[in-house]
């Protein structure tokens, strides 16, 4: 089925071109598109910055509790950190002007060895250079600055995607800005 709704959408392909075409992108780790560009799921963002602060605490970088009833850190971030949008779209700066992307710049392949069978597998990443995602990140938790630094600089190096155990999908935050009025009692900042 899959191989015949190529040909319907691809009329210059043959059956074997097809079926080739339908098996990569069975090992693909690639971009969801839509008209408006390729996108991540705010969803991949918000396991991005769980997964941050876990990683932060490890080494002691993050308290371990937080909250009224000392929740730990990848609890406590789950339920009080949203990422608001569902689509991130990823842009990119072209003659000045931020325009969206619609076509990846390359695929990667890459052939990573399952650690439990041993087994050596075939994989085909999709990739943006220099690309540029817009978002708005909202909590209900005072955060401090240096929480937020935290969490961003360690999930910057970790990555976020499919593919960040291979080191794919690290990033920089180049703006940070709050929105909004913080609460009336801040927390000190130590």
């Amino acid at each position: 089925q899959a191989v015949a709704e190529v040909m319907a959408a691809r009329t210059d392909l043959t059956e074997a071109a097809a079926l080739k075409e339908v098996d990569k992108k069975r090992h693909l780790n690639g971009f969801k598109r839509d008209e408006d560009g390729l996108y991540a799921e705010g969803r991949h963002l918000k396991a991005a910055l769980k997964e941050a602060a876990s990683v932060a605490r490890a080494v002691n970088n993050l308290e371990a509790r937080f909250g009224a009833t000392k929740k730990g850190v990848l609890g406590f971030v789950a339920e009080h950190i949203i990422v608001v949008e569902d689509k991130l779209y990823l842009s990119k700066m072209v003659d000045g002007k931020l325009q969206a992307v619609h076509e990846p710049d390359g695929i990667l392949q890459s052939f990573p060895r399952n650690p439990i069978t041993r087994q050596t597998g075939i994989q085909y990443t999709e990739y943006v250079e220099d690309a540029i995602v817009g978002f708005t990140v909202v909590s209900d938790y005072p955060w401090k600055h240096s929480e937020w630094a935290t969490m961003w600089v360690t999930g910057g190096n970790q990555g976020i995607g499919a593919s960040r155990s291979q080191g794919y999908g690290r990033f920089d935050v180049t703006r940070w800005e709050q929105i909004g009025t913080p609460p009336d009692k801040p927390r000190p900042v130590k």
